[in-house]
């Protein structure tokens, strides 16, 4: 049970508290830690002396404080309906992007290398700046860059197999985030970098609980004679995919503290790893006979493992940024 308090005097509480050991409620240290130990305890246990703390002239102040702490309820963060029709109507625009070669004849492998950079992204920006109010200066000049990405990504000429579109594609992807961070907070600052962990948490949680779905989806009507399995491949995947991505960035955009407290201790588990393994990779590209500069596959993969290395540093920095400063606020 939760010792009582008393403030070291002889009036009010202490008197409450002869009868077993006692907790000096002037200490805030203290009290913070027991509220940490035992919050029900603690709770239940203020609440019973609260009127006799807040009569008290010694403790009106701190017991009034942790009154306002103890009942508050944050007000529920209510989303305009607006944003939820625009992020229901890109991910079905972005699933008619994924579907359009079918319909159209072009080279599925060739589509996607082209223009897979342009099908959820975009969107992320055009939200980002209508959200935050963009200028039609800033809005038509983020929107004239897309378009003119697109026309470039066009003409480039396409090989079976072939490194370099793939890698200009990658490069592409980058640039659509640097815009999109560019759109989001003036720049990729930290808390860009912060949300981009916690929209990866929440679309990994999206996709396991949509992969759930469609495993029970399958057995029960694996039951009947119909045939759910196309359907999924042919529909199902398509808009799915893009409705994860941004579902997930939605979610963490207007519900911050749903995954805000998960990303920092994936990012303490999963950082380390990951450097381990970029390390040997490293070390094995260093001590074997690869040559750097003639084959693009090796090329592209080195790229994508600079890509990995920046954005596990950037993501650690971005969830450690609270800690850079003590409790006292020094450096």
């Amino acid at each position: 049970m939760m010792d009582k308090f008393t403030t070291g005097g002889s009036t009010g509480i202490d008197s409450a508290s002869t009868t077993g050991s006692a907790v000096r409620f002037d200490h805030p240290e203290q009290l913070e830690a027991l509220y940490q130990k035992d919050k029900a305890g603690f709770t239940k246990q203020f609440f019973a002396q609260y009127s006799s703390l807040e009569e008290n002239p010694k403790t009106n102040l701190l017991a009034r404080s942790w009154h306002a702490r103890l009942t508050y309820r944050p007000e529920r963060i209510t989303v305009p309906m607006q944003e939820r029709m625009f992020i229901v109507l890109s991910a079905a625009l972005s699933g008619l992007l994924f579907k359009l070669p079918e319909w159209t004849g072009f080279v599925q492998d060739e589509y996607m290398i082209r223009y897979f950079p342009f099908m959820i992204l975009p969107f992320l920006i055009v939200y980002l700046l209508w959200k935050r109010g963009a200028d039609r200066r800033t809005v038509s000049v983020n929107l004239a860059g897309i378009a003119g990405f697109v026309l470039y990504m066009s003409f480039l000429p396409y090989e079976a197999g072939g490194d370099v579109l793939p890698l200009v594609m990658m490069h592409m992807l980058l640039t659509l985030w640097f815009l999109t961070g560019h759109a989001y907070d003036g720049g990729p600052g930290l808390g860009f970098l912060r949300i981009n962990g916690d929209v990866a948490v929440a679309a990994a949680v999206l996709g396991l609980a949509g992969g759930l779905l469609t495993m029970i989806s399958f057995g029960l009507f694996s039951l009947t004679p119909l045939d759910v399995e196309h359907f999924f491949e042919s529909y199902v995947i398509y808009w799915g995919g893009p409705s994860i991505a941004l579902g997930a960035f939605f979610l963490a955009e207007t519900k911050p503290g749903l995954v805000s407290r998960v990303a920092p201790v994936i990012a303490r588990i999963f950082t380390p790893v990951a450097a381990g393994v970029l390390f040997l990779f490293l070390m094995a590209f260093v001590f074997t006979d690869v040559d750097l500069y003639s084959d693009r596959s090796v090329l592209f993969v080195f790229n994508l493992m600079l890509i990995a290395v920046m954005a596990l540093t950037l993501f650690s920095l971005a969830n450690d940024s609270n800690d850079w400063y003590g409790a006292d606020g020094s450096h």
